[in-house]
């Protein structure tokens, strides 16, 4: 009987779906990219939070099933990556630009 019972996997079945509807529901601002200093710890925090559930998981097979659960690409899905990395390049474009405007200094 014993082996006939699937493993439980609490980690994937249970905890990390509840922890990301959590995150979802409850902390919406979580994934907003507006303030792109923001968003990169709001974005670096959840994943190594998500490294340190993916640590709690029994063995590979939970794990592959942890990363395999539709609340994993849930949760990757909210983070606007390519939005972020816009405002990024946009600033860095906007610095170059502004340096090639200004005056050169003045030599002695």
């Amino acid at each position: 009987l014993a082996g006939a019972l699937a493993p439980l996997r609490l980690v994937a079945n249970a905890i990390w779906p509840e922890i990301v509807a959590q995150l979802v529901a409850g902390r919406p601002g979580l994934f907003a990219t507006g303030v792109p200093a923001s968003f990169h710890a709001n974005y670096t925090a959840a994943m190594h939070f998500g490294d340190s559930v993916e640590a709690l998981c029994a063995d590979g097979a939970e794990l592959a099933q942890l990363r395999a659960h539709t609340a994993s690409g849930e949760l990757l899905r909210r983070w606007n990556l390519p939005l972020y990395f816009q405002l990024r390049h946009n600033e860095v474009v906007e610095a170059f630009e502004a340096a090639l405007a200004a005056p050169a200094p003045m030599q002695l």
